[in-house]
């Protein structure tokens, strides 16, 4: 899970079950070649057949690499990533009192101005600001 995006579980969590799938078919596909191979045909269509068997040999082994878990984090590393969420943080803060200010600018404006309808529909905007600002930083 990233510290820096908790919403990344469910997709790691998803992208890790796609990936043990492709592993399970690359499976089948190395026991049927390494069936083929022995009994079946000679020339082309045998180098083709052994081409395919060393690709899916290191797609497999490529698929493992990527499954295996990474490393825990040494604390020099969760003290730079919690540095890191943290000067996110702050950048997102501080995104969105911007915003709001400027908001309340163009509100104040349209107040006197008479748009009243625009004026509402800039106070509702102030309710997304933050949910906005968080997906541009993320």
């Amino acid at each position: 899970m990233s510290i820096l995006f908790p919403g990344m579980l469910q997709s790691e969590t998803k992208d890790r079950t796609i990936l043990e799938r492709r592993l399970l078919d690359v499976d089948e596909r190395v026991a049927q070649l390494q069936v083929i191979i022995p009994a079946g045909p000679d020339g082309d269509h045998k180098r083709e057949l052994e081409q395919e068997l060393r690709e899916m040999l290191r797609m497999r082994l490529d698929l493992q690499q990527r499954l295996r878990p990474a490393p825990a984090p040494t604390a020099v590393e969760r003290e730079r990533l919690e540095n890191a969420r943290k000067r996110r943080q702050q950048l997102v803060d501080q995104a969105v009192r911007e915003r709001q200010q400027q908001l309340e600018w163009f509100i104040e404006k349209m107040m006197r101005e008479g748009d009243y309808t625009a004026a509402r529909l800039y106070r509702q905007q102030m309710l997304l600001v933050r949910e906005q600002v968080e997906r541009e930083y993320s």
